[in-house]
């Protein structure tokens, strides 16, 4: 675009230049044409030519100056909007990496930990079912103990029992032989 402008410029430039050409052209044609006493005027204005076209030379490359300027500003504020675009992507793209490890740690410690959990849960069930069966043993001895000493008191009872209704028996032996 800058270049469109430039050429427009140049390109206008260079026929306003044709024209004061055609002009400066035809008074000197004009100058052939005027008697000697016209002389000085002809003069005036081809002076007045010539500095018009140095001062139009002038701004010409006053302007294609500025236009250059322009386009390495330009240019320029490209690079520099390149380079910043470029940075950030970096930036964006360190973050990202960054972003990931972080993630991938905290997935990493939390995959320990849950089988940290889980190891601590199966010991704890170890131990508890090693309590239980533990617990189990001990009221079945226990209940076998009781048991034994309800059939050793059955016994006891039994023999206390027989013991006396023998005793009963022969009292009763001694009081009929006794009364007879």
């Amino acid at each position: 675009m800058g270049s469109n402008v430039q050429n427009d410029q140049l390109y206008s430039a260079q026929a306003e230049i044709r024209q004061l050409k055609d002009t400066v052209n035809e008074l000197r044609r004009q100058l052939d044409r005027f008697s000697i006493d016209k002389e000085e005027g002809i003069r005036k204005a081809v002076v007045t030519g010539d500095n018009e076209i140095v001062q139009l030379k002038a701004t010409v490359t006053s302007l294609r100056d500025q236009l250059e300027a322009m386009r390495i500003a330009k240019e320029e504020a490209v690079q520099r909007a390149i380079a910043s675009a470029n940075n950030e992507i970096v930036q964006l793209k360190a973050t990202v990496t960054t972003l990931r490890d972080e993630l991938e740690v905290m997935r990493i410690e939390k995959e320990e930990s849950v089988q940290r959990a889980v190891s601590i849960a199966n010991n704890e069930i170890v131990q508890l079912k090693t309590t239980v069966t533990s617990l189990r043993d001990e009221l079945t001895r226990k209940e076998i103990v009781y048991q034994e000493k309800i059939q050793e008191r059955d016994r006891t009872v039994r023999n206390e029992r027989t013991q006396l209704q023998e005793t009963v028996s022969a009292l009763r032996e001694r009081l009929t032989d006794g009364t007879e």
